[in-house]
């Protein structure tokens, strides 16, 4: 899977230590929210997850991520395939569970601590699954409908901001000269001056989200 295609979200809510049945530490939290607006990421969108975004990867034998500690990928905290990392969807989001190596107890401590304060995962989604349209403040709005692969969920220090893939700005920059362009047509001519500046600063400002 080409990097360049890979996206990163994070999300700071409760990270939790607790001890199940089989008498193992586990940490639990999120690595993503349903119906919940993103920051402005880069590219100039805003994005949402649809709920059931993780139903399908999440049925497919394939998919394999592990959970990580600070994304890094040297610390590797569990895996699904062997069964220390269970992902299951609620009606709040993605949910995690990692059954933690004993080699883990600082991280378990920071947890504790309240030193680790948020998760994130890693994923890519195809155009076909996602939509982009304007909000009332005329920033675009992303809407994933469904994730195509989920790499890795991550415990975090501090939430990284966020990533997105070269191929993602591209079609929020395709959005937006969709948007300005019809506006530059329907213009009146005794507008001419104007408007063109505005079409030039709208196509500028496409070409460097392309770039970004």
């Amino acid at each position: 899977m080409a990097e360049d295609n890979v996206e990163r979200r994070n999300v700071t809510t409760e990270v939790e230590v607790r001890k199940h049945e089989d008498d193992e530490t586990h940490i639990e939290g999120y690595a993503a929210l349903f119906n919940s607006d993103s920051v402005l990421l880069p590219g100039g969108f805003i994005e949402t997850l649809e709920p059931n975004a993780f139903t399908d990867v999440l049925e497919k034998e394939t998919t394999d991520p592990v959970a990580l500690f600070n994304h890094n990928p040297d610390y590797i905290l569990g895996r699904r395939s062997s069964g220390t990392l269970r992902l299951y969807e609620d009606k709040r989001g993605l949910r995690y569970s990692i059954r933690m190596p004993s080699s883990a107890e600082r991280v378990i401590e920071a947890v504790q601590r309240r030193d680790v304060i948020g998760s994130s995962f890693a994923f890519t989604v195809s155009p076909n699954d996602e939509t982009f349209e304007r909000g009332e403040d005329g920033i675009p709005r992303r809407r994933i409908r469904r994730v195509l692969s989920l790499l890795d969920v991550a415990v975090v220090v501090s939430p990284a901001y966020p990533s997105t893939s070269a191929a993602v700005r591209m079609r929020a920059a395709d959005f937006l000269n969709i948007e300005t362009e019809p506006q530059v047509d329907e213009a009146p001519a005794t507008a001419g001056p104007v408007v063109s500046r505005f079409a030039s600063k709208a196509g500028n400002v496409a070409n460097w989200l392309r770039r970004v």
